[in-house]
């Protein structure tokens, strides 16, 4: 997958750090050496992920947060600082930090954080095309005047669909109805292996179901 990332501190050394070990996972970075900066670049692009300092002149990190959070809500920011206290971490969870780094950092505690946060996206995205196949599946059953959503967990009895019309070509509908049925065991699988949680599985199904 495709990641943008990009890193903001007005520290040329912790700057180089970040930019460096972010760009080992083969992710796109951008640098800026200033709040300022950082909000010209969030102007004019995307990023899946933001780090930034939170002690900056002129344009703080929280500032920098909050306009990252704005252009994009899904994007996750992690607040880096030499300034650890409870007090800047509480202020920067409130404003939508996914997560927060304390100076000095090493090579190993970004890569962890960074590690964590695209698996989230990788996450978020791989429901959301599930979810946009599960509903293009039921759209396209319900404008052929297709099976009864709930007859969806059952599966057919040899002489056909028990309890339903027969249907004018019974094997295009059998056809569809497997169909069906293999996205709700795709679906039951990503549950099994904790890609999802038991709340997101319960929506999606929902979702297929037209429940």
């Amino acid at each position: 997958m495709y990641f943008r990332i990009l890193a903001v501190d007005d520290d040329p050394l912790a700057l180089e750090l970040l930019e460096g070990v972010l760009s080992r996972k083969g992710c796109t970075v951008d640098a800026a050496a200033s709040g300022t900066e950082a909000m010209r670049l969030l102007e004019r692009e995307r990023y899946d992920v933001v780090f930034t300092d939170l002690k900056m002149p002129y344009v703080s990190g929280i500032e920098v947060l909050k306009s990252a959070r704005q252009h994009d809500s899904e994007v996750l920011v992690v607040v880096c600082t030499g300034y650890s206290s409870l007090e800047s971490a509480i202020e920067s969870i409130r404003a939508g930090a996914y997560d927060y780094l304390t100076k000095p950092f090493t090579a190993d505690e970004i890569l962890v954080v960074l590690k964590n946060a695209l698996e989230k996206i990788q996450l978020k995205r791989k429901n959301a095309r599930l979810l946009e196949k599960m509903e293009g599946i039921l759209t396209e059953l319900k404008a052929r005047g297709g099976i009864d959503s709930r007859a969806l967990v059952r599966l057919p009895s040899p002489g056909g669909f028990q309890g339903q019309r027969q249907p004018e070509d019974k094997e295009e509908k059998k056809a569809e109805y497997l169909g069906s049925l293999k996205e709700l065991k795709d679906l039951a699988q990503l549950k099994r292996e904790g890609l999802i949680s038991s709340q997101e599985f319960k929506q999606l199904k929902g979702k297929l179901l037209g429940q």
